[in-house]
């Protein structure tokens, strides 16, 4: 079966193991449910907040860890995964994730 994740803005996070025939809220550990994006590698699946910063899942969404170390803002507006890497947009920066860790990338 296919599995889906859907966002919805400004309410919270739902997964779908159904291709969408039935959905429930995945919210555990999620300190922001104002989602804004969310980006997927592998069995990772990253929820960019409206002011919580990124969290991640490695359980289709039963649980959710923050992952901030080296953000500069809270607020994440974009998500890109390249390979292994994650980009987030946030404010008027642009991110890299390596090893856990947000690094700026200069203009």
């Amino acid at each position: 079966m296919a599995q889906q994740f859907l966002q919805e803005r400004r309410v919270k996070g739902f997964f779908s193991n159904d291709n969408g025939a039935s959905w429930s809220t995945v919210n555990n550990g999620l300190t922001d449910t104002i989602i804004n994006c969310i980006a997927v590698t592998g069995d990772n699946i990253y929820a960019g907040t409206a002011h919580g910063g990124i969290f991640l899942s490695a359980d289709n969404g039963a649980s959710w860890q923050q992952v901030i170390t080296g953000l500069t803002t809270l607020t994440i507006q974009a998500l890109a995964v390249h390979n292994n890497d994650v980009f987030a947009a946030g404010g008027a920066e642009y991110l890299l994730l390596r090893q856990r860790c947000f690094m700026a990338i200069p203009n």
